[in-house]
């Protein structure tokens, strides 16, 4: 808790916006809500009670943040001051979304879950891919300017084939 404190106080340092996320006491976090989570806070608990309950976690994360603002205020308008004037902003959950659909859509296209995109296996394929695809990307946290960058090289790479996917069977 107190590391996944100190980067969220280091990204507001930069000019970023953090949320923090509860997920309900019987269900936790959507799959959906974790995949577009940049970090995901693990507390460590005895082996007997695996779980906090919702009011336990907000008040030892509230903890937490109270603990590092108070120790890291001076060090955070330290960075805040040396960060460039034109620093990039993180992409938001829009052009996120619209950057997965496009991959995800590609890779349809493209037969890399399977051919007929029909079956239980090939969706089962695809979203655990694309479950990976959005932690790693996630974790990054790119700015506007790298999901457009991926965003047009994806387009570059998977366009061409997409054409060609086409023409053969407009062939056929």
């Amino acid at each position: 808790p107190r590391e996944a404190v100190q980067l969220a106080a280091e990204t507001i340092a930069r000019g970023a916006r953090v949320a923090l996320l509860f997920g309900s006491e019987k269900n936790g976090l959507t799959a959906d809500e974790l995949r577009m989570a940049h970090a995901i806070v693990t507390v460590p608990t005895e082996a007997g009670f695996s779980s906090l309950n919702l009011a336990q976690a907000v008040l030892l994360l509230a903890y937490e943040w109270r603990a590092v603002s108070a120790v890291s205020a001076p060090a955070a308008n330290r960075v805040a001051a040396s960060a460039s004037s034109h620093a990039e902003a993180s992409a938001d959950g829009r052009q996120l979304g619209a950057l997965f659909d496009f991959w995800e859509s590609a890779l349809w296209t493209n037969r890399f879950f399977g051919a007929s995109g029909d079956t239980a296996q090939e969706r089962a394929r695809a979203s655990a891919a694309m479950g990976k695809l959005h932690a790693l990307v996630m974790r990054a946290m790119p700015s506007v300017a790298e999901v457009g960058l991926l965003h047009g090289a994806l387009s570059s790479l998977f366009e061409p084939k997409a054409r060609n996917v086409r023409e053969r069977a407009e062939r056929q």
